[in-house]
């Protein structure tokens, strides 16, 4: 694609947005509201979230169950079935048992949480690239939020899962907000909005 074609395909693409920004702007407060809702009733927000789950990966092992016996004499049949089977498990001890799923969820953020912030610590300072005290930050912070759910499990694993999930979808809601308003605001070539 040439360099004039392109910017006429993302003039195309510009005016099918701004005709509809009204939709995304509806879209990013429709969220927005969602994200609030969630961190305000974050313990509702993470036993929907772990019993969604819980569905999905029991859902899942049926199907790859199932599915796997469609070709018996494939080489990966034992493993498709046995992975199946792991779904299917804790799928249904999800489902079943929403606090103790949360409290383990829970545990395995604060471990990734710490691990990441160490890691990203290290690789800022051993390397010290351009920009790398934004990595030193966003480690130490990372590292300092996975000490505070850890320091805090398994009480706080029937909150900390809502309030994450309610703060990607209010964060997820603004983008979406305020790219309709900035399509809204895009002015054309000929001057006009």
């Amino acid at each position: 694609m040439n360099e004039q074609s392109r910017f006429a395909f993302q003039e195309d693409q510009v005016e099918e947005l701004q005709k509809h920004w009204i939709w995304f702007l509806i879209l990013g407060i429709s969220l927005m509201v969602l994200g609030l809702l969630a961190i305000g009733h974050s313990a509702i927000a993470t036993f929907a979230v772990v019993k969604v789950t819980g569905l999905l990966l029991l859902l899942t092992g049926i199907v790859q169950v199932v599915t796997a016996f469609w070709a018996p004499k494939w080489s990966g049949l034992l493993i498709q079935v046995l992975f199946g089977i792991l779904y299917v498990v804790v799928g249904a001890m999800l489902t079943r048992e929403p606090e103790r799923g949360a409290e383990l969820i829970t545990l395995m953020m604060a471990v990734f949480f710490v691990v990441g912030g160490i890691f990203r610590i290290v690789l800022a300072l051993d390397m010290q690239f351009r920009n790398w005290g934004w990595v030193l930050f966003n480690g130490i912070v990372t590292l300092l939020l996975g000490m505070m759910v850890w320091s805090g499990w398994p009480e706080i694993s029937i909150v900390v899962i809502g309030i994450f999930v309610g703060i990607e979808i209010l964060v997820c809601g603004w983008v979406w907000m305020m790219m309709a308003l900035g399509v809204r605001s895009l002015v054309d070539d000929s001057g006009k909005k």
